[in-house]
């Protein structure tokens, strides 16, 4: 919490940190009521990759991803949620030296661990997400907006 405090100073007041199981939806329905800012910095995270990484890992960033998105579009308070990406999503290291841009999105492959994969799968959501969103001509979905 120092940290925290350090950086936010008195606003850290008028915060709100939240533990619980991104993937229940009822208690990410709960914990968005009244929401006006969500900040997304939870993912799985294991030093070695496990066997079962597609259960352990990216289900559950997947799905608590999308609950969050879906909740706070519903709330009908939350104005923006600020997802935290990783620069692994747009710094393929296997494209050798070059500066990237908008269009660079990291492709998975083998070589990379379970939490690469899950912040390159989470971007491709997000950015998915907010797609969908634009291009809804539905007035009643309530547009959010998403910094990664």
């Amino acid at each position: 919490m120092k940290i925290l405090s350090d950086a936010f100073g008195d606003d850290i007041k008028k915060m709100t940190l939240v533990s619980m199981k991104l993937e229940d939806e009822d208690q990410v329905k709960e914990a968005v009521k009244g929401c006006k800012y969500i900040i997304h910095s939870a993912s799985p995270f294991f030093l070695e990759t496990p066997g079962d990484y597609k259960e352990s890992v990216l289900k559950p960033a997947k799905e608590g991803l999308k609950n969050i998105l879906e909740q706070a579009r519903e709330s009908g308070t939350v104005e923006r949620v600020v997802y935290t990406s990783s620069s692994i999503c747009v710094t393929d290291q296997t494209k050798g030296e070059k500066t990237f841009g908008p269009d660079d999105y990291t492709e998975e492959n083998s070589q990379m661990n379970a939490y690469y994969i899950s912040k390159i799968q989470g971007e491709a959501y997000v950015q998915a997400f907010l797609k969908d969103q634009e291009e809804s001509k539905d007035d009643k979905i309530r547009k959010i907006e998403v910094v990664t």
